[in-house]
């Protein structure tokens, strides 16, 4: 098993430019090769819901979920190196179609 760190404002700024105070976070994340992740996630039957990509880092951000009991998993992919990381997971979730956060 791998482990990683990542700058938790990196991927944060990388979305949202106007973040003028921002401070880094390192946070411990869980890294696999990407077929272990799938394997992972089959057994609570989470499927991609969200695919989000960020070109200049070259990595991708999918929210796996599943509706009937409410899990989900945000997983970081660098699919260069075949990698992924486990970001957030929990459960519990609302869809919002429009309108503010």
């Amino acid at each position: 098993m791998k482990r990683g760190i990542i700058a938790g404002v990196l991927a944060i700024s990388a979305c949202i430019p106007s973040i003028t105070n921002a401070e880094t976070v390192n946070i411990e994340v869980e890294c696999l090769d990407i077929s272990s992740i799938r394997k992972g996630l089959s057994q609570y039957s989470e499927t991609p819901i969200v695919i989000g990509q960020n070109v200049k880092l070259k990595l991708s951000y999918v929210m796996f979920a599943n509706h009937k009991t409410q899990t989900w998993t945000l997983i970081g992919i660098d699919s260069e190196n075949n990698v992924g990381c486990v970001l957030a997971s929990g459960n519990g979730y609302i869809t919002k179609s429009s309108g503010a956060i």
